[in-house]
């Protein structure tokens, strides 16, 4: 994945499957231009948080890690959208890191 030069309304779509119920962090490599460029984050069409990197990088390929989001992602396949709500982002890559949840 490298989703470069985002524009407003545009976004990504991925099926992911989750092993266990939980909290997890949603956590993105991204490089921006300008400070203020974001997307939302979607879980089956409901919409489970936002990344916005309020400080630029210096360039589209001086990559940072920005902060990283809480959200709760339930056991099973499930599709993971992230829409673009203001241009100028290059996503190098996310990850999800599992916090807490159910007991086994």
């Amino acid at each position: 994945m490298n989703p470069n030069n985002t524009n407003l309304g545009e976004w990504l779509s991925y099926n992911i499957n989750v092993q266990r119920n939980g909290d997890y962090t949603f956590t993105p490599r991204v490089a921006v231009n300008a400070a203020g460029a974001a997307f939302d984050i979607y879980v089956d069409n409901n919409k489970v948080g936002t990344v916005i990197q309020n400080q630029a990088t210096g360039g589209l390929q001086n990559w940072v890690t920005g902060a990283p989001v809480q959200i709760n992602l339930p056991e099973g396949q499930h599709s993971l959208k992230l829409q673009i709500t203001a241009s100028g982002m290059n996503i190098n890559w996310f990850e999800l890191s599992f916090l807490q949840g159910e007991a086994e």
